[in-house]
């Protein structure tokens, strides 16, 4: 069964920043050219490194995995689509030439290029006459000739198909309210709550990303921003005011929206930093940079001084018909030097791959070296940093990460004591 990302593959946990997409390609050049022998070597290390990652990844997916009553099947003559339970009994006919994996009591489908969304027991729920559905919290944006509405878990409309864009207000969610939307109508951005209420009038000609309750917004080429009332966790109370927290004064070509503290802001191609007030941080100093981010988890107890859980942005220069990357920490100090072809992080490791004329390392956020840069390739195990290294074990012995390595055509582990 082939499916769309956009709705039936979302991951919550699994971003990679790939840093300077220009230079994506880390394959290691070669000096010379090795015979077919030694190159079929060094696949095939390369192969079973990949093969040990797979294999941690199964096992993590193994240990998350839900059972589920119902079962996928596919009609052998007309290869239409449905699920059937655990006894072989046929629940809901293979009618649909696509069917979302089961998720809780409903499911989106597909009939004649055309989405809905059915029950458990096959019963309709969303007529299958939409172009396109995606599911947000008990809530579904739906797309019809090019406009947006939202639906709510028994079909009945919430916001009217009108909008030209409209998309889920990704934040924590407050208890009073389970979500929001900012939509476009007529040229300019407001947001619905999830009872289909306007909450912000639609006179904005750009908007950032809302965080800690603050959103960026743009009016008649200023920026300013927004502060909505938050609980003490930053869950956001759409049910309540919100006040401007700073004026609409700030000559940005865009803001994206505050993380730890400080938000990406963009003009003239060039990119800095800014502080809850608007006040400039690091400089329009960079060809290049990604909003800062913290570890998700945060480790206790640490004991490798290479390692810690303060947040970093990865940022570039150009130099000559390249970009120079590096990070910075949020006093705007270049933690990682700006040296790297190229970098690579995920939003759970503490430990960061970086390239160089072809040549793999890792280094901590403080910028430290963990690993030289000498190796043809470098993989970090994803059983590291996992939820249980929240806390220290039990008896006080360091935890460990492995890095797999490859170098000259010799595969290693290496373990990190942190």
């Amino acid at each position: 069964m082939t499916t769309r990302p956009t709705l039936f593959a979302k991951s919550l946990f699994t971003m990679m920043i790939l840093v300077n997409s220009s230079y994506a390609n880390t394959t290691p050049p070669q000096d010379k050219t090795p015979s077919q022998t030694e190159a079929r070597r060094q696949d095939e290390l390369k192969a079973q490194m990949e093969a040990k990652i797979r294999l941690e990844q199964r096992a993590l997916q193994r240990a998350n995995a839900h059972h589920h009553e119902l079962i996928s099947i596919q009609d052998p003559i007309t290869h239409k689509y449905g699920y059937q339970d655990a006894q072989g009994n046929v629940v809901i006919k293979p009618i649909y030439d696509e069917i979302e994996k089961f998720n809780g009591t409903s499911m989106i489908v597909v009939k004649s290029d055309l989405y809905g969304v059915i029950n458990r027991d096959g019963k309709v729920i969303i007529d299958t006459v939409y172009d396109d559905i995606i599911r947000q919290d008990s809530h579904y944006i739906v797309k019809k000739q090019g406009l947006f509405g939202v639906l709510d878990e028994n079909g009945k409309v919430v916001i009217d198909l009108t909008n030209d864009e409209l998309h889920d207000v990704s934040v924590i969610k407050a208890h009073r309210s389970k979500s929001a939307y900012f939509a476009k109508k007529q040229g300019k951005y407001g947001m619905y709550d999830d009872k289909g209420e306007v909450i912000l009038p639609f006179e904005y000609d750009k908007h950032g990303k809302i965080e800690q309750g603050i959103l960026p917004v743009s009016k008649n080429g200023k920026w300013g921003m927004i502060k909505f009332t938050t609980d003490q966790y930053h869950g956001i109370d759409f049910d309540k005011p919100y006040h401007v927290m700073v004026d609409f004064g700030l000559d940005y070509d865009f803001i994206y929206g505050f993380t730890d503290e400080l938000s990406l802001v963009v003009k003239d191609d060039k990119y800095g930093f800014i502080d809850k007030t608007g006040k400039l941080v690091s400089g329009l100093d960079y060809d290049f940079a990604l909003p800062f981010y913290a570890p998700i988890l945060k480790i206790k107890a640490i004991t490798n001084p290479s390692i810690n859980n303060e947040p970093i942005a990865f940022v570039g220069k150009k130099s000559g018909d390249k970009i120079q990357l590096g990070a910075i920490d949020k006093t705007g100090k270049a933690v990682i030097p700006l040296i790297y072809d190229n970098i690579q992080s995920d939003l759970f490791t503490h430990l960061i791959i970086v390239i160089k004329d072809g040549k793999f390392g890792v280094v901590g956020r403080t910028g430290s070296s963990v690993l030289p840069l000498v190796y043809d390739n470098v993989k970090i195990s994803p059983m590291c940093f996992m939820p249980f290294d929240l806390f220290p074990k039990n008896n006080n012995q360091p935890r460990q990460c492995t890095i797999y390595t490859l170098k000259d055509g010799v595969e290693g582990e290496v373990s990190i004591n942190y």
